[in-house]
């Protein structure tokens, strides 16, 4: 028996056959950097097709900005070049490939090296293109497949028969690679970053704990026992977690508690049962001005808004105006670069920078939401004068309108920053409900990106002063009678639920896949229970400490 150490990927368990995975390759070099620039952007429109199809609109864009990167003439410029001065083409993609690649590959920024993947699977299409290599997947049709290999691309992942594969693992890849995107989506456990992975594994027998990051091979037959009682006791859990579907959350002592669904496209409204969740509690509008290179219209938004709010009716849907800056750039606005975007122009900062724009997003929600119950949730607001701001120009679309529309539209604000957190006791008079985003507010408060390996470990719901704050942000709304909800990670992270609800949170919005398995930890907690522990945890000023005492509570309750 060997264990081979990786990356936690995808999580889960599988058990199953090694098959060690690459493709035929050969060197024929018959097309010119022009020719395999067409013939990649015409693979790269069936992979978007194929993608959306199965995975939806967001794991879909992965091979938008491929195709963009295409057109990206600071990429294709220099090749053509290259090649009109002789040299071969599949050398000048290497070379400008490599070039680009060491620029972004050690950047500080996760989202600036995760550029490099993208410009190293762009630069081998092409020469994959110009070399006439298919993508041929010879994979053995055995009961269960463990998928080894030096690397899997998006495509790859995309394109293979997964009918009889249970996992992937591979030599190289990061936890945050677009690859691991796919595996997550498609439910399938993946370990990446393994070293001395080889074609000798090959046939071998095998388990995956993608959770611990480890690739067994030859496991003793007590290990193989221990696992199936592991995936046994999975399904078990899966089949009680899925007899929660279309019932209402409430705690083991009978209080109600409000889960609704996070949307980022109307493909989620399609692909997903609604009777299952309380409304929509974030319906991220950025996709529809990240999706193309055209700004779309207001009839286009119109069309997009309806689609959910008339699928949703009675219930509430809450559109976040879009959310532009930071890891999120647009083609058609003025969006030079910044040396830290994410405390630069992003959310209502690029909204009133880009003042029509924004107008035109608010007449096509306020008309859409004519005869529904629909918010308006406005991102990074940091001062009473933006959010002063925004609401003028609200009053102003309104008197502009000459069709039906929604003459009053309740207007939140998202919780995401300290100065918004800290300041919230100015807000209330000013908004009719809040929203708390985790994802940006913990980055903010301890000062650590979570994508930064050297500081990622900082980046933690469980530092007293994310908690602290996260308190005071509940506490201050319910005494003024303001809805709260929170719509970040944090909300689905169900370790953390049963503080949340001794915190004093009544209404969680997550990934609608997650619904199920939130209600089903809300019903095995006590409220009561939970909001001694949380004053304990409010009194408790070491991290470890809080994180022990959080999994000593979920342990007792088997959670």
């Amino acid at each position: 028996m060997k264990i081979y150490k990786g990356i936690s990927g995808a999580e889960g368990i599988s058990i199953g056959t090694i098959y060690y995975f690459s493709k035929i390759k050969n060197n024929e070099g018959n097309l010119t950097v022009g020719e395999a620039i067409v013939k990649a952007k015409e693979k790269l429109r069936k992979l978007y097709t194929i993608a959306k199809d199965k995975l939806g609109n967001d794991n879909a864009k992965i091979f938008e900005a491929y195709d963009m990167l295409l057109n990206d003439q600071a990429y294709i410029s220099p090749i053509i070049d290259a090649e009109k001065i002789g040299v071969a083409p599949c050398e000048a993609i290497t070379n400008q490939s490599n070039k680009l690649i060491s620029l972004f590959e050690n950047h500080k920024s996760e989202y600036m090296r995760q550029r490099s993947d993208d410009i190293k699977y762009v630069g081998d299409l092409l020469i994959d293109c110009i070399n006439g290599n298919d993508d041929i997947f010879d994979i053995p049709e055995n009961d269960k497949i463990i998928l080894v290999a030096e690397e899997l691309t998006p495509a790859d992942t995309l394109q293979m028969d997964k009918t009889n594969i249970v996992g992937f693992a591979t030599l190289r890849g990061g936890s945050t690679s677009h690859t691991v995107i796919l595996a997550k989506s498609l439910g399938i456990p993946a370990i990446v970053g393994i070293k001395d992975l080889n074609k000798n594994l090959n046939g071998k027998n095998a388990i995956m704990d993608a959770e611990k990051g480890e690739l067994i091979i030859n496991p003793e037959e007590k290990i193989i026992n221990h696992y199936k009682n592991k995936l046994m006791e999975e399904k078990r859990k899966r089949d009680i977690i899925n007899s929660f579907n279309n019932t209402v959350a409430k705690t083991s002592d009978g209080v109600r508690i409000y889960v609704l669904g996070n949307i980022g496209n109307i493909e989620d409204v399609k692909n997903n049962t609604l009777d299952n969740i309380d409304g929509v509690g974030l319906f991220r509008s950025e996709f529809l001005f990240s999706s193309t290179n055209i700004k779309p219209t207001i009839e286009e938004q119109i069309i997009s808004y309806s689609t959910v709010i008339d699928v949703l009716h009675p219930k509430s849907v809450t559109i976040r105006t879009m959310d532009i800056g930071g890891d999120k750039k647009i083609d058609y606005l003025d969006m030079p670069e910044e040396d830290n975007p994410f405390l630069g122009n992003r959310g209502i900062r690029m909204c009133l920078l880009n003042k029509e724009i924004f107008k035109e997003q608010l007449k096509a929600i306020i008309i859409s939401a004519s005869g529904k119950s629909v918010k308006i949730l406005l991102p990074m607001i940091t001062t009473v004068e933006e959010i002063e701001t925004a609401k003028k120009i609200i009053k102003e679309v309104q008197s502009e309108l000459t069709v039906p529309y929604s003459k009053k539209v309740p207007v939140g604000m998202m919780i995401e920053t300290p100065s918004s957190a800290i300041n919230i006791s100015n807000f209330v008079k000013y908004c009719d409900f809040f929203s708390i985003g985790t994802n940006d507010l913990i980055q903010y408060i301890t000062a650590s990106d979570r994508g930064n390996e050297f500081v990622s470990n900082l980046y933690s719901p469980y530092n007293p002063a994310v908690i602290k704050v996260i308190f005071n942000v509940i506490k201050v709304a319910s005494e003024n009678d303001k809805e709260i909800s929170m719509c970040g990670d944090l909300a689905a992270t169900t370790d953390m639920t049963a503080l949340l609800l001794g915190l004093g949170l009544k209404k969680f919005s997550v990934p609608i896949p997650m619904v199920n398995m939130l209600k089903y930890t809300i019903s095995k907690i006590n409220l009561k229970e939970a909001e001694k522990m949380a004053k304990k945890i409010l009194n408790t000023e070491r991290e470890k400490e809080i994180k022990a005492i959080i999994e000593k509570f979920n342990a007792e309750l088997n959670i």
